[in-house]
């Protein structure tokens, strides 16, 4: 059977509106309709290309990914229907039913531009799904080395605000903390200033957050997924060291860089200590880990929610945006803004 037949194994409706004529040019097909606002797994359809095999038939094709808690019938129609308006789409495949997960995959004369990419997360947000976009020759089922943000990405807040709110001076760190995370500041002088209105209190106050920082939602599952493909990981922090290990152990995660946290005589110095790792330092340590562990640059992954992340989301084979301020939505090409940590392996292309 050769590359440009489709696999088929039920009646499958995909044909209101124009998809009556474009039947031909899907190519396996995964998706089987049940009812007007559902779909599912068709699981005896053994024929179905694996994305290898796509690739190779198709090497300059795309991969639209989306991920939500449930994906009707009509709106797996009106993505389909907005893909094909400017692509010739050439495979569906299902990764999960739930939560659901489908990869478009699609052929274009013309990359996807910056206003193209900011209309699909508009027109995805009020349905609450999640979105990935990639080539179909970066393929992140071969990911080898995964990078993670801590503080609002592995861990449910901000370390640096919640010893402020200790010391009595959350508004004021916490108002600093967002506009640099949105990029409005400079990391390594917003990190000082922050630093320094800490100064002098009490290591008593590092545990007591220890005991209520929370894990992210899915980062339990997630971290086992990727332990148990022996995808090697690593924090790279803006926080601090202490927050930073204490999440490995509970990870089981390989290895850790962020910034110190001083003190003497039982007191916070209020005292940075270098170097800080700000924006650059992540990227540069990615790739110098990467670079030890002779993992091509295409082989990795970075998560981050902050702008600074946002270099070591670029420098990666793929980069996600979790639950990201504006910018760093737009400039990466996977945002997750409604699932969990655990969706993450679905826009490498790993099924459920």
């Amino acid at each position: 059977m050769s590359s440009k037949q489709m696999f088929i194994s039920e009646a499958i409706d995909l044909t209101l509106g124009q998809f009556q004529s474009a039947f031909d040019q899907f190519q396996g097909l995964s998706i089987v309709k049940t009812s007007e606002n559902t779909f599912f797994h068709d699981v005896a359809l053994t024929s179905t290309p694996s994305i290898d095999a796509l690739a190779q038939a198709y090497p300059k094709a795309s991969v639209l990914t989306l991920v939500a808690s449930e994906l009707s019938y009509s709106q797996l129609s009106s993505a389909l229907t907005k893909l094909a308006s400017d692509t010739t789409i050439v495979a569906v495949r299902t990764l999960s039913v739930q939560p659901a997960a489908v990869e478009l995959i699609f052929e274009s004369s013309e990359t996807i531009s910056q206003e193209q990419w900011s209309e699909w997360l508009e027109f995805t947000a009020p349905m609450s799904i999640d979105i990935g976009l990639k080539a179909i020759t970066n393929q992140g089922h071969r990911c080898r080395l995964a990078c993670f943000d801590m503080d609002s990405t592995l861990i449910k807040a901000e370390v640096i605000d919640e010893l402020a709110a200790e010391a009595g001076k959350m508004d004021k760190v916490s108002e600093i903390t967002e506009r640099a995370m949105r990029g409005e500041l400079d990391f390594q002088a917003s990190f000082r200033e922050r630093l320094g209105m800490l100064k002098g209190l009490e290591e008593s106050a590092v545990k007591a957050v220890m005991d209520r920082i929370e894990l992210m939602d899915g980062a339990e599952a997630l971290f086992k997924f990727l332990n148990d493909q022996g995808i090697y990981t690593v924090i790279l922090s803006g926080g601090f060291n202490v927050f930073a290990e204490e999440v490995k152990k509970k990870l089981n995660i390989r290895e850790t860089h962020s910034n110190q946290l001083n003190f003497e005589q039982g007191g916070l110095t209020g005292l940075a200590v270098d170097p800080i790792m700000d924006a650059d330092r992540k990227e540069e340590t990615l790739q110098k880990i990467a670079e030890q562990l002779h993992i091509p640059l295409s082989q990795t992954l970075a998560v981050g929610d902050g702008a600074n992340d946002l270099p070591m989301l670029g420098r990666a084979g793929l980069g996600v945006a979790f639950r990201a301020k504006p910018k760093v939505q737009a400039s990466a090409r996977i945002a997750i803004r409604f699932g969990t940590l655990a969706d993450v392996k679905f826009f490498l292309g790993f099924t459920a």
